[in-house]
């Protein structure tokens, strides 16, 4: 928050705004007359403040007073962009620094300062040695179109109030996780965190613990929602224990109309599970996959739309299964018209969260 402070004449503090998360809020004062500044920033799906809008005359009729373009690894062109003076937030969504009216040319991601004209951080990274093929100063794992970098922890999410997830916390360990918490296990990680400790309860997937893929099995995972989009026809795939990488399985038929139990009319996608290069591969012993996952293309057939991450009778029929087999985890459904991803076991919905959250959080880790 900023507040000024009269320079003679005594008097209190005045508030003069505030900044969080999605915008900011000002006061000016001419006289006895308050006059409300409201800024929201729009975002693209890294985080990045693409446009500052105005709303305080209309929100029918918000006005564009910055827009920001930049290259992958944030130094800003000059061509196209406007700047507002009282915003400092573009990058990330992280505060530029300056000094009084000297830009200082470096952005507080938290943990440590990241400087766009040498596409690099200022200090090493914490969990270098995890990462020995990469320089220890490296942004985004050298990926900045897909990946976030914070500061090289393996972070713990949970979903607030308002649907959103947010870092809560860190597992401190030598590992390649990122995981989405609720219920308990998001207090306890919280109340570690707060005490200024890492988490060290059970982090096995639940119905309380979710596991979200990352670096190579988040590619993966992407390029299946990326074909879905192209093709509207299912796609899927699964990674098993130890592997970095994920296996993709064979795309499914298009759409098509069905009736229901009831003899009512539904459009269907489908998609065959552990089928790859035309052969069934579905193990008899599935204890050894780590997670599974399908798409629901967006498409309308017979005036009937698909594209929600609900899971069906099918999809559920299938976790059955799997779980039959051994396996301990949950699944996932990428619903493309929705944009929405759903973690699900064989009796129940878990949680939902945005399609742009999901990449977020398996972004963070490098």
């Amino acid at each position: 928050m900023v507040y000024s402070v009269p320079a003679s004449g005594g008097g209190s503090e005045v508030f003069e705004s505030a900044s969080w998360d999605e915008g900011r809020i000002g006061f000016t004062k001419s006289g006895s007359t308050y006059t409300l500044t409201d800024l929201w920033f729009v975002k693209d799906h890294l985080g990045n403040v693409r446009s500052v809008v105005d709303i305080s005359s209309s929100l029918a009729s918000p006005q564009v007073v910055e827009r920001n373009d930049h290259l992958p690894y944030g130094t800003r062109l000059s061509v196209g962009n406007t700047v507002l003076a009282a915003n400092r937030y573009r990058l990330g969504g992280k505060e530029e620094q300056s000094f009084g009216s000297l830009d200082l040319g470096k952005v507080d991601f938290g943990a440590r300062q990241y400087d766009p004209f040498i596409a690099g951080w200022t200090t090493i990274d914490p969990m270098a040695a995890k990462y020995g093929s990469l320089s220890p100063y490296n942004f985004c794992g050298d990926n900045p179109v897909i990946f976030v970098d914070t500061d090289g922890r393996d972070p713990i999410y949970a979903k607030n109030f308002w649907g959103k997830v947010k870092l809560i916390g860190d597992d401190g360990k030598n590992s390649t996780g990122s995981y989405l918490v609720r219920g308990s296990v998001a207090r306890q990680v919280k109340k570690a965190t707060k005490a200024g400790l890492n988490f060290t309860g059970n982090l096995s997937e639940s119905k309380k613990v979710m596991h979200i893929p990352t670096k190579e099995r988040l590619i993966g995972v992407k390029q299946s929602y990326d074909d879905t989009v192209i093709s509207q026809k299912e796609n899927g795939g699964h990674s098993l224990y130890g592997e970095k990488t994920v296996t993709r399985w064979d795309q499914g038929p298009a759409a098509f109309i069905s009736t229901d139990d009831k003899g009512n009319l539904v459009a269907k996608a489908t998609l065959h599970m552990f089928v790859i290069g035309g052969n069934n591969l579905m193990p008899t012993d599935a204890s050894s996959v780590e997670m599974w996952w399908h798409t629901h293309p967006k498409t309308t057939i017979g005036g009937l739309t698909l594209g929600g991450s609900l899971p069906s009778k099918a999809d559920y029929e299938g976790q059955t299964t799997m779980t039959n087999l051994g396996y301990q985890g949950n699944s996932f459904i990428i619903g493309v018209r929705t944009g929405t991803v759903t973690f699900f076991n064989k009796n129940r919905i878990i949680t939902t969260v945005s399609w742009k959250d999901f990449l977020k959080m398996g972004g963070q880790e490098k």
